[in-house]
Protein backbone atom coordinates (compact mmCIF):
# COMPACT_ATOMS: atom_id res chain seq x y z
CA UNK A 1 0.00 0.00 0.00
CA UNK A 2 2.79 2.51 1.24
CA UNK A 3 4.83 1.48 -2.30
CA UNK A 4 1.92 2.03 -4.25
CA UNK A 5 1.61 5.64 -2.97
CA UNK A 6 5.30 6.23 -3.52
CA UNK A 7 4.91 5.55 -7.16
CA UNK A 8 2.13 7.65 -7.32
CA UNK A 9 3.79 10.48 -6.40
CA UNK A 10 7.19 9.65 -8.25
CA UNK A 11 4.79 9.99 -10.97
CA UNK A 12 2.95 12.98 -10.43
CA UNK A 13 6.23 14.79 -9.66
CA UNK A 14 7.63 13.73 -13.37
CA UNK A 15 4.46 14.53 -14.79
CA UNK A 16 5.02 18.32 -12.93
CA UNK A 17 8.53 18.31 -14.19
CA UNK A 18 8.08 17.58 -17.62
CA UNK A 19 5.06 19.59 -17.88
CA UNK A 20 7.18 22.69 -16.88
CA UNK A 21 9.87 21.75 -18.79
CA UNK A 22 7.48 21.87 -21.49
CA UNK A 23 5.94 24.92 -20.57
CA UNK A 24 9.72 26.84 -19.94
CA UNK A 25 10.37 25.58 -23.62
CA UNK A 26 7.16 26.87 -25.04
CA UNK A 27 7.86 30.07 -23.33
CA UNK A 28 11.11 30.33 -25.09
CA UNK A 29 10.09 29.92 -28.43
CA UNK A 30 6.88 31.99 -28.38
CA UNK A 31 7.69 36.14 -30.19
CA UNK A 32 6.93 38.68 -27.47
CA UNK A 33 3.38 40.69 -28.91
CA UNK A 34 4.02 43.53 -27.16
CA UNK A 35 7.13 44.16 -29.85
CA UNK A 36 7.48 45.68 -32.82
CA UNK A 37 7.94 44.07 -35.99
CA UNK A 38 11.20 45.29 -36.73
CA UNK A 39 12.31 44.48 -33.12
CA UNK A 40 11.22 40.37 -33.70
CA UNK A 41 13.52 40.36 -36.62
CA UNK A 42 16.74 41.84 -35.14
CA UNK A 43 16.02 39.62 -31.30
CA UNK A 44 15.50 36.47 -33.43
CA UNK A 45 18.83 37.20 -35.36
CA UNK A 46 20.76 37.87 -32.10
CA UNK A 47 19.19 34.63 -30.78
CA UNK A 48 20.24 32.84 -33.60
CA UNK A 49 23.79 34.66 -33.98
CA UNK A 50 24.73 33.99 -30.49
CA UNK A 51 23.73 30.48 -30.55
CA UNK A 52 25.06 29.68 -33.91
CA UNK A 53 28.50 31.20 -33.07
CA UNK A 54 29.09 33.63 -35.71
CA UNK A 55 31.61 36.77 -35.66
CA UNK A 56 30.12 39.90 -34.07
CA UNK A 57 30.80 42.42 -37.08
CA UNK A 58 28.25 40.36 -39.67
CA UNK A 59 25.02 40.98 -37.62
CA UNK A 60 25.75 44.96 -38.09
CA UNK A 61 26.02 45.38 -41.40
CA UNK A 62 22.65 42.93 -41.79
CA UNK A 63 20.54 44.91 -39.12
CA UNK A 64 21.54 48.28 -41.04
CA UNK A 65 20.02 46.69 -44.04
CA UNK A 66 17.18 45.24 -42.22
CA UNK A 67 15.75 49.00 -41.15
CA UNK A 68 12.88 50.42 -43.14
CA UNK A 69 10.76 52.59 -43.89
CA UNK A 70 8.47 51.18 -41.32
CA UNK A 71 11.00 51.33 -38.40
CA UNK A 72 11.91 55.19 -39.19
CA UNK A 73 8.22 56.12 -38.66
CA UNK A 74 7.57 53.71 -35.60
CA UNK A 75 10.71 54.48 -33.83
CA UNK A 76 11.04 58.91 -34.09
CA UNK A 77 11.46 60.78 -30.91
CA UNK A 78 12.33 64.55 -30.54
CA UNK A 79 15.98 63.71 -28.94
CA UNK A 80 16.58 61.14 -31.95
CA UNK A 81 15.89 63.96 -34.73
CA UNK A 82 19.68 65.63 -34.87
CA UNK A 83 22.61 65.66 -38.11
CA UNK A 84 24.98 63.08 -38.38
CA UNK A 85 28.18 63.63 -39.70
CA UNK A 86 28.65 63.05 -43.24
CA UNK A 87 24.97 62.91 -44.07
CA UNK A 88 22.08 65.50 -45.06
CA UNK A 89 19.10 64.34 -43.55
CA UNK A 90 18.12 63.68 -39.79
CA UNK A 91 18.65 60.86 -37.53
CA UNK A 92 15.53 58.64 -37.25
CA UNK A 93 16.42 55.95 -35.44
CA UNK A 94 19.12 54.01 -33.25
CA UNK A 95 19.42 50.85 -31.84
CA UNK A 96 22.15 48.33 -30.35
CA UNK A 97 24.14 45.68 -32.20
CA UNK A 98 25.08 42.44 -30.83
CA UNK A 99 28.67 43.89 -29.59
CA UNK A 100 27.34 47.16 -28.21
CA UNK A 101 27.40 49.76 -30.73
CA UNK A 102 25.25 52.42 -31.82
CA UNK A 103 23.25 51.38 -35.01
CA UNK A 104 21.54 54.89 -36.48
CA UNK A 105 19.45 55.04 -39.52
CA UNK A 106 19.26 58.84 -41.69
CA UNK A 107 16.23 60.30 -43.44
CA UNK A 108 18.26 60.94 -46.40
CA UNK A 109 16.79 62.23 -49.52
CA UNK A 110 17.53 58.66 -51.46
CA UNK A 111 14.28 59.41 -53.92
CA UNK A 112 15.80 63.12 -55.02
CA UNK A 113 19.47 61.86 -55.01
CA UNK A 114 19.17 58.26 -56.94
CA UNK A 115 16.37 59.13 -59.30
CA UNK A 116 16.69 62.86 -60.66
CA UNK A 117 20.75 63.40 -60.55
CA UNK A 118 21.88 59.46 -60.60
CA UNK A 119 25.37 58.94 -59.35
CA UNK A 120 27.62 56.48 -61.43
CA UNK A 121 29.72 54.77 -59.27
CA UNK A 122 33.42 54.89 -60.63
CA UNK A 123 36.33 55.35 -58.77
CA UNK A 124 37.32 59.08 -58.27
CA UNK A 125 41.40 59.69 -58.14
CA UNK A 126 40.95 59.82 -54.04
CA UNK A 127 39.46 56.41 -53.66
CA UNK A 128 42.25 55.01 -56.24
CA UNK A 129 45.45 56.51 -55.17
CA UNK A 130 45.08 57.17 -51.17
CA UNK A 131 42.35 53.76 -50.95
CA UNK A 132 40.05 56.25 -48.95
CA UNK A 133 35.97 55.99 -49.24
CA UNK A 134 34.20 58.75 -49.59
CA UNK A 135 31.24 59.34 -48.19
CA UNK A 136 28.06 60.13 -50.56
CA UNK A 137 27.74 63.97 -49.87
CA UNK A 138 31.87 64.04 -51.05
CA UNK A 139 30.87 61.77 -54.03
CA UNK A 140 27.44 64.30 -54.65
CA UNK A 141 30.31 67.09 -54.97
CA UNK A 142 32.55 65.66 -56.78
CA UNK A 143 30.19 64.53 -59.28
CA UNK A 144 28.48 68.36 -59.41
CA UNK A 145 31.98 69.67 -60.34
CA UNK A 146 32.17 67.19 -62.71
CA UNK A 147 28.88 67.80 -64.69
CA UNK A 148 30.23 71.83 -64.78
CA UNK A 149 33.27 71.03 -65.91
CA UNK A 150 31.91 69.03 -68.73
CA UNK A 151 29.58 72.16 -69.53
CA UNK A 152 32.62 74.08 -69.72
CA UNK A 153 33.69 71.73 -72.37
CA UNK A 154 30.78 71.44 -74.35
CA UNK A 155 31.05 75.19 -75.13
CA UNK A 156 34.73 76.08 -75.75
CA UNK A 157 33.45 78.94 -78.39
CA UNK A 158 31.69 80.77 -75.29
CA UNK A 159 35.41 81.09 -73.58
CA UNK A 160 36.86 82.26 -76.98
CA UNK A 161 34.53 84.97 -77.25
CA UNK A 162 34.56 86.24 -73.74
CA UNK A 163 38.71 86.56 -74.02
CA UNK A 164 38.03 88.04 -77.48
CA UNK A 165 35.68 90.53 -75.68
CA UNK A 166 38.29 91.13 -72.97
CA UNK A 167 40.62 91.80 -75.80
CA UNK A 168 38.73 94.18 -77.14
CA UNK A 169 38.08 96.24 -74.37
CA UNK A 170 42.17 96.99 -73.72
CA UNK A 171 42.60 100.48 -74.67
CA UNK A 172 44.97 101.43 -77.14
CA UNK A 173 48.72 102.07 -76.36
CA UNK A 174 48.95 105.54 -77.75
CA UNK A 175 45.23 106.52 -76.36
CA UNK A 176 46.78 106.16 -72.89
CA UNK A 177 50.11 107.80 -74.02
CA UNK A 178 48.10 110.79 -74.54
CA UNK A 179 46.45 111.41 -71.10
CA UNK A 180 43.80 113.82 -72.70
CA UNK A 181 40.18 114.02 -71.79
CA UNK A 182 37.84 112.91 -74.74
CA UNK A 183 36.78 117.26 -75.49
CA UNK A 184 41.05 117.80 -75.68
CA UNK A 185 41.67 115.02 -77.57
CA UNK A 186 38.26 116.43 -80.11
CA UNK A 187 39.65 119.66 -80.54
CA UNK A 188 43.19 118.53 -81.31
CA UNK A 189 42.28 116.27 -84.24
CA UNK A 190 39.84 118.13 -85.52
CA UNK A 191 42.49 119.47 -87.38
CA UNK A 192 42.59 116.38 -89.45
CA UNK A 193 39.18 116.38 -90.81
CA UNK A 194 38.44 116.93 -94.64
CA UNK A 195 37.39 119.96 -96.23
CA UNK A 196 34.51 120.42 -98.00
CA UNK A 197 36.31 119.91 -101.26
CA UNK A 198 38.14 117.22 -100.71
CA UNK A 199 35.15 115.37 -99.84
CA UNK A 200 33.65 115.94 -103.11
CA UNK A 201 36.95 114.78 -105.30
CA UNK A 202 37.16 111.91 -103.16
CA UNK A 203 34.38 110.42 -104.04
CA UNK A 204 32.78 111.01 -100.74
CA UNK A 205 28.51 111.18 -100.43
CA UNK A 206 27.67 115.02 -100.29
CA UNK A 207 24.27 116.85 -100.00
CA UNK A 208 23.47 118.09 -103.20
CA UNK A 209 22.98 122.48 -103.47
CA UNK A 210 20.59 121.92 -105.81
CA UNK A 211 18.95 118.89 -104.93
CA UNK A 212 18.64 119.48 -100.60
CA UNK A 213 18.10 116.44 -98.53
CA UNK A 214 19.68 114.37 -101.67
CA UNK A 215 22.58 113.30 -102.16
CA UNK A 216 25.70 113.47 -104.65
CA UNK A 217 28.55 111.45 -105.96
CA UNK A 218 31.24 113.01 -107.96
CA UNK A 219 33.44 110.59 -109.34
CA UNK A 220 35.75 110.92 -112.69
CA UNK A 221 39.03 110.83 -113.94
CA UNK A 222 39.65 114.01 -114.10
CA UNK A 223 39.23 114.87 -110.64
CA UNK A 224 41.14 112.11 -110.13
CA UNK A 225 44.20 113.03 -112.37
CA UNK A 226 44.64 116.81 -112.21
CA UNK A 227 43.61 117.59 -108.67
CA UNK A 228 47.53 116.94 -108.02
CA UNK A 229 48.97 117.52 -111.54
CA UNK A 230 52.55 117.78 -110.07
CA UNK A 231 52.48 114.86 -108.04
CA UNK A 232 51.54 113.15 -111.49
CA UNK A 233 54.48 114.46 -113.36
CA UNK A 234 56.87 113.25 -110.91
CA UNK A 235 55.25 109.77 -110.38
CA UNK A 236 55.13 109.08 -114.39
CA UNK A 237 58.13 111.09 -115.17
CA UNK A 238 59.41 108.06 -117.58
CA UNK A 239 56.31 107.89 -119.59
CA UNK A 240 55.28 111.19 -121.18
CA UNK A 241 52.95 110.02 -123.15
CA UNK A 242 50.54 109.55 -119.69
CA UNK A 243 52.20 113.53 -118.97
CA UNK A 244 50.46 114.24 -122.11
CA UNK A 245 47.09 112.84 -121.31
CA UNK A 246 46.97 114.65 -117.65
CA UNK A 247 48.03 117.96 -118.64
CA UNK A 248 45.26 117.79 -121.92
CA UNK A 249 42.85 116.66 -119.27
CA UNK A 250 43.82 119.78 -116.58
CA UNK A 251 44.11 122.04 -119.85
CA UNK A 252 40.02 120.54 -120.72
CA UNK A 253 39.02 120.88 -117.37
CA UNK A 254 40.37 124.28 -116.42
CA UNK A 255 39.09 125.44 -120.21
CA UNK A 256 36.28 128.26 -121.10
CA UNK A 257 33.40 127.90 -118.59
CA UNK A 258 30.95 128.39 -121.31
CA UNK A 259 32.11 126.05 -123.38
CA UNK A 260 29.54 123.66 -124.47
CA UNK A 261 30.59 120.42 -122.98
CA UNK A 262 28.01 117.42 -123.24
CA UNK A 263 25.81 116.70 -120.63
CA UNK A 264 26.58 113.80 -117.74
CA UNK A 265 23.79 111.13 -118.42
CA UNK A 266 23.53 108.21 -116.87
CA UNK A 267 24.80 104.68 -118.83
CA UNK A 268 23.93 100.75 -118.43
CA UNK A 269 27.33 100.21 -119.42
CA UNK A 270 29.60 99.77 -116.60
CA UNK A 271 32.94 99.17 -116.09
CA UNK A 272 34.12 95.68 -114.04
CA UNK A 273 36.35 96.34 -111.35
CA UNK A 274 38.69 93.33 -111.73
CA UNK A 275 39.11 92.87 -115.21
CA UNK A 276 38.34 96.51 -116.76
CA UNK A 277 35.83 94.85 -119.13
CA UNK A 278 32.52 96.30 -119.69
CA UNK A 279 28.90 94.65 -119.02
CA UNK A 280 25.46 95.60 -118.86
CA UNK A 281 23.61 96.15 -116.02
CA UNK A 282 19.38 97.60 -115.59
CA UNK A 283 19.31 100.41 -112.45
CA UNK A 284 17.66 97.76 -110.75
CA UNK A 285 20.39 95.57 -110.92
CA UNK A 286 19.66 93.04 -113.55
CA UNK A 287 22.11 91.91 -115.92
CA UNK A 288 22.07 91.97 -119.12
CA UNK A 289 25.31 90.65 -120.04
CA UNK A 290 25.82 87.22 -118.69
CA UNK A 291 29.66 86.20 -118.89
CA UNK A 292 32.34 85.07 -116.73
CA UNK A 293 34.78 87.16 -115.10
CA UNK A 294 38.63 86.42 -115.21
CA UNK A 295 40.75 88.42 -113.34
CA UNK A 296 43.82 89.31 -111.35
CA UNK A 297 42.98 89.57 -107.50
CA UNK A 298 45.95 90.85 -107.10
CA UNK A 299 47.63 94.22 -107.75
CA UNK A 300 49.65 95.14 -110.32
CA UNK A 301 53.32 95.17 -108.67
CA UNK A 302 55.86 98.00 -109.71
CA UNK A 303 59.47 97.64 -109.20
CA UNK A 304 61.09 99.14 -106.44
CA UNK A 305 65.01 99.05 -107.55
CA UNK A 306 66.24 98.19 -111.33
CA UNK A 307 66.82 94.30 -110.74
CA UNK A 308 63.35 93.90 -110.08
CA UNK A 309 60.36 93.06 -112.84
CA UNK A 310 56.61 94.07 -113.08
CA UNK A 311 54.21 91.71 -111.66
CA UNK A 312 50.69 90.70 -109.97
CA UNK A 313 50.85 89.95 -106.72
CA UNK A 314 48.33 87.24 -106.85
CA UNK A 315 50.36 84.87 -109.25
CA UNK A 316 53.46 87.43 -110.54
CA UNK A 317 52.04 87.06 -113.72
CA UNK A 318 53.07 89.41 -116.52
CA UNK A 319 51.16 92.45 -117.74
CA UNK A 320 49.40 90.47 -120.43
CA UNK A 321 48.75 87.20 -118.95
CA UNK A 322 45.10 86.15 -118.45
CA UNK A 323 43.68 86.53 -115.08
CA UNK A 324 44.74 83.47 -112.52
CA UNK A 325 40.81 83.90 -110.86
CA UNK A 326 37.51 83.71 -112.39
CA UNK A 327 34.09 84.85 -111.19
CA UNK A 328 30.44 83.72 -112.51
CA UNK A 329 29.93 87.86 -113.92
CA UNK A 330 31.43 91.25 -113.85
CA UNK A 331 31.09 93.60 -110.57
CA UNK A 332 31.34 97.22 -110.27
CA UNK A 333 31.79 99.55 -107.26
CA UNK A 334 28.45 101.48 -108.01
CA UNK A 335 29.77 104.86 -108.81
CA UNK A 336 29.95 105.43 -112.15
CA UNK A 337 32.61 108.37 -113.68
CA UNK A 338 31.03 111.59 -113.29
CA UNK A 339 28.14 112.94 -111.09
CA UNK A 340 26.14 110.10 -109.79
CA UNK A 341 22.49 110.70 -108.52
CA UNK A 342 20.99 112.69 -106.83
CA UNK A 343 19.59 109.59 -104.36
CA UNK A 344 17.13 110.05 -101.74
CA UNK A 345 17.94 107.03 -99.72
CA UNK A 346 20.46 108.50 -97.97
CA UNK A 347 19.96 109.63 -94.59
CA UNK A 348 22.05 112.32 -92.92
CA UNK A 349 23.46 112.34 -89.15
CA UNK A 350 21.79 114.91 -86.57
CA UNK A 351 23.24 117.80 -84.01
CA UNK A 352 24.09 116.44 -80.87
CA UNK A 353 24.06 118.07 -77.61
CA UNK A 354 26.36 118.22 -74.13
CA UNK A 355 29.38 115.78 -74.00
CA UNK A 356 28.14 114.07 -77.10
CA UNK A 357 29.30 116.18 -79.60
CA UNK A 358 32.97 115.24 -78.33
CA UNK A 359 32.76 112.14 -79.46
CA UNK A 360 35.32 110.23 -81.71
CA UNK A 361 34.77 106.56 -83.48
CA UNK A 362 36.25 104.58 -85.84
CA UNK A 363 34.03 102.55 -88.66
CA UNK A 364 34.92 99.71 -90.98
CA UNK A 365 32.30 98.13 -93.02
CA UNK A 366 32.77 94.84 -95.02
CA UNK A 367 31.05 94.62 -98.53
CA UNK A 368 30.18 92.49 -101.27
CA UNK A 369 28.90 93.06 -104.74
CA UNK A 370 25.27 92.55 -105.95
CA UNK A 371 24.07 94.01 -108.85
CA UNK A 372 23.60 97.53 -107.80
CA UNK A 373 27.25 97.51 -106.56
CA UNK A 374 29.28 97.18 -103.70
CA UNK A 375 26.40 96.58 -100.93
CA UNK A 376 27.67 96.93 -96.71
CA UNK A 377 27.27 92.90 -94.95
CA UNK A 378 29.23 93.95 -91.70
CA UNK A 379 29.71 97.03 -89.75
CA UNK A 380 32.08 97.80 -86.87
CA UNK A 381 32.38 101.25 -85.08
CA UNK A 382 34.83 101.18 -82.07
CA UNK A 383 35.45 104.31 -79.56
CA UNK A 384 38.76 105.96 -80.33
CA UNK A 385 40.20 104.18 -77.07
CA UNK A 386 40.01 100.99 -79.40
CA UNK A 387 36.97 99.44 -77.13
CA UNK A 388 34.27 97.77 -78.95
CA UNK A 389 30.75 100.08 -79.46
CA UNK A 390 28.98 98.71 -82.41
CA UNK A 391 28.85 95.28 -84.57
CA UNK A 392 26.38 93.71 -87.02
CA UNK A 393 25.92 91.01 -89.80
CA UNK A 394 23.83 93.11 -92.38
CA UNK A 395 21.54 91.21 -95.01
CA UNK A 396 22.23 92.79 -98.40
CA UNK A 397 19.12 93.82 -100.32
CA UNK A 398 19.68 92.49 -103.48
CA UNK A 399 20.97 89.40 -105.10
CA UNK A 400 24.70 88.73 -104.11
CA UNK A 401 26.86 88.26 -106.95
CA UNK A 402 30.27 87.91 -105.50
CA UNK A 403 30.62 87.46 -101.53
CA UNK A 404 34.36 88.30 -102.02
CA UNK A 405 34.92 86.14 -99.27
CA UNK A 406 39.17 86.74 -99.98
CA UNK A 407 38.60 90.26 -98.66
CA UNK A 408 35.32 90.43 -96.38
CA UNK A 409 36.28 86.90 -94.75
CA UNK A 410 32.31 86.28 -95.03
CA UNK A 411 30.53 83.99 -97.02
CA UNK A 412 27.01 82.48 -97.72
CA UNK A 413 26.31 80.90 -94.38
CA UNK A 414 27.70 83.83 -92.14
CA UNK A 415 25.05 86.07 -93.95
CA UNK A 416 23.05 83.28 -93.40
CA UNK A 417 22.69 84.36 -89.52
CA UNK A 418 22.14 88.28 -90.37
CA UNK A 419 18.87 89.76 -88.81
CA UNK A 420 19.59 93.50 -89.26
CA UNK A 421 18.83 95.25 -92.88
CA UNK A 422 20.49 98.23 -93.73
CA UNK A 423 17.29 101.08 -92.61
CA UNK A 424 17.97 98.68 -88.95
CA UNK A 425 21.81 99.28 -89.41
CA UNK A 426 20.93 103.75 -89.69
CA UNK A 427 18.74 103.71 -87.51
CA UNK A 428 20.94 102.30 -84.74
CA UNK A 429 24.73 104.30 -85.78
CA UNK A 430 22.20 107.84 -85.96
CA UNK A 431 21.25 106.86 -81.81
CA UNK A 432 25.09 107.46 -81.24
CA UNK A 433 26.75 108.98 -84.53
CA UNK A 434 26.03 112.87 -84.64
CA UNK A 435 26.83 115.83 -87.16
CA UNK A 436 29.20 116.37 -85.00
CA UNK A 437 31.09 113.21 -84.25
CA UNK A 438 34.66 112.40 -86.09
CA UNK A 439 34.50 109.21 -87.65
CA UNK A 440 38.16 107.54 -88.55
CA UNK A 441 38.65 105.31 -91.77
CA UNK A 442 40.45 104.14 -94.45
CA UNK A 443 38.70 105.31 -97.58
CA UNK A 444 35.85 106.06 -95.65
CA UNK A 445 33.92 107.39 -98.41
CA UNK A 446 33.31 103.26 -99.94
CA UNK A 447 31.67 102.96 -96.07
CA UNK A 448 29.57 105.62 -96.37
CA UNK A 449 28.32 104.97 -99.55
CA UNK A 450 27.51 101.39 -98.54
CA UNK A 451 25.90 102.77 -95.64
CA UNK A 452 24.14 105.33 -96.98
CA UNK A 453 24.52 107.61 -94.97
CA UNK A 454 25.65 111.67 -95.23
CA UNK A 455 27.92 113.02 -92.80
CA UNK A 456 31.06 115.42 -93.25
CA UNK A 457 33.50 115.26 -90.23
CA UNK A 458 36.10 112.92 -91.36
CA UNK A 459 39.49 111.83 -90.82
CA UNK A 460 40.82 109.33 -93.91
CA UNK A 461 44.12 107.96 -92.88
CA UNK A 462 44.57 107.17 -96.69
CA UNK A 463 44.84 111.34 -96.67
CA UNK A 464 46.48 111.87 -93.59
CA UNK A 465 49.13 109.29 -94.91
CA UNK A 466 49.74 109.79 -98.52
CA UNK A 467 51.42 107.72 -101.23
CA UNK A 468 54.77 108.87 -102.46
CA UNK A 469 53.52 108.92 -105.93
CA UNK A 470 50.57 111.51 -104.21
CA UNK A 471 46.67 111.16 -105.48
CA UNK A 472 45.03 109.09 -106.73
CA UNK A 473 47.38 106.42 -105.39
CA UNK A 474 46.98 105.11 -101.70
CA UNK A 475 48.92 103.50 -99.36
CA UNK A 476 47.14 100.27 -98.25
CA UNK A 477 46.07 100.18 -94.49
CA UNK A 478 48.00 96.88 -94.15
CA UNK A 479 51.61 98.82 -95.35
CA UNK A 480 50.21 101.66 -93.26
CA UNK A 481 50.21 99.59 -90.02
CA UNK A 482 53.86 97.98 -90.49
CA UNK A 483 55.09 100.90 -91.14
CA UNK A 484 54.13 103.37 -88.42
CA UNK A 485 52.94 100.68 -85.71
CA UNK A 486 55.38 97.90 -86.30
CA UNK A 487 52.68 95.17 -86.36
CA UNK A 488 50.77 93.38 -89.16
CA UNK A 489 47.39 93.33 -89.92
CA UNK A 490 45.19 91.28 -92.56
CA UNK A 491 47.40 87.93 -92.74
CA UNK A 492 45.98 84.88 -93.30
CA UNK A 493 43.56 83.83 -95.57
CA UNK A 494 40.18 84.08 -94.08
CA UNK A 495 39.76 87.65 -94.91
CA UNK A 496 39.70 90.79 -92.88
CA UNK A 497 38.20 91.62 -90.00
CA UNK A 498 36.41 94.82 -89.71
CA UNK A 499 37.14 95.15 -86.27
CA UNK A 500 40.68 95.19 -86.54
CA UNK A 501 40.57 97.55 -89.43
CA UNK A 502 38.96 99.95 -87.78
CA UNK A 503 41.28 99.70 -83.98
CA UNK A 504 43.88 100.34 -86.64
CA UNK A 505 42.88 103.51 -88.37
CA UNK A 506 42.25 104.84 -84.31
CA UNK A 507 45.75 103.80 -83.45
CA UNK A 508 47.48 105.67 -86.84
CA UNK A 509 45.57 108.44 -86.29
CA UNK A 510 46.51 108.59 -82.36
CA UNK A 511 49.86 107.85 -83.21
CA UNK A 512 50.13 111.11 -85.35
CA UNK A 513 49.23 113.13 -82.59
CA UNK A 514 51.32 111.62 -80.28
CA UNK A 515 53.86 112.26 -82.67
CA UNK A 516 53.34 115.82 -82.88
CA UNK A 517 52.26 116.68 -79.26
CA UNK A 518 55.41 115.34 -78.15
CA UNK A 519 58.92 115.49 -79.93
CA UNK A 520 60.48 113.06 -77.62
CA UNK A 521 58.73 110.03 -79.49
CA UNK A 522 59.78 111.00 -82.84
CA UNK A 523 62.56 108.60 -81.63
CA UNK A 524 60.39 105.86 -82.72
CA UNK A 525 60.11 104.56 -86.39
CA UNK A 526 59.07 106.92 -88.51
CA UNK A 527 59.44 106.23 -92.71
Amino acid sequence: MALDMGIVILTLVIGLLVAVLVWSLTKRSTPSSTKGKNEKGANSKKEGKKTSGMPAKLPKKKATVAVSKDSKSTFTHSWLLTSLKGHTGAITDMDFSANGKHLATCAEELDEIFVSQPMVETPTPSETDSGCVLSRRQKRNRMKKTQAGNKKKEHPTKTVESKQRMRRATPLKYYTRLQMKNSELYTYLYQYVLLDDQLLNLGYPVESSFYPERAIIYKTPEANVTYYRSDVRRAFRHQPEIIEMAEHLYSSEHGDPYEEKPPLSPSLEKRCVRCKKGFFVTLDGEYLTEERCIYHWGQWKRPSSPGETHGYTCCAGDEGSSGCTSGDLHVWNGVSPGMNGPFTDYVRTTPGSGSKIHSIYALDCEMCYTGRGLEVCKVSVISIDGCLVYEALVKPHHRVIDYNTRFSGLCEQDLKKATKTINDVQRDLLGFIYSQTILIGHGLENDLRALRILHSVIIDTAVLFPHYFGFPFRRSLKSLVAAYLQRHIQVGHNGHDSFEDARACAELVLWKAVCQLRPRHRSEHMP
